[in-house]
């Protein structure tokens, strides 16, 4: 990941930062209403894989 972001000013926690901010943002909300995408859990992926 270093090596293909080597070049990117915001490797690192400002990154995650920024990624934190629009996947709680009510911008972020609206995209995934409006593409019909439903937010799922691990857990209920690992309910899915093991029954």
């Amino acid at each position: 990941m270093k090596s293909i972001t080597k070049d990117h000013p915001n490797f690192g926690a400002a990154l995650r930062q920024i990624d934190l901010e629009f996947f709680t943002s009510l911008k972020c909300k609206r995209l995934l209403k409006e593409q019909g995408i439903e937010m799922i859990s691990w857990k209920e992926i690992k309910n899915i894989l093991y029954p």
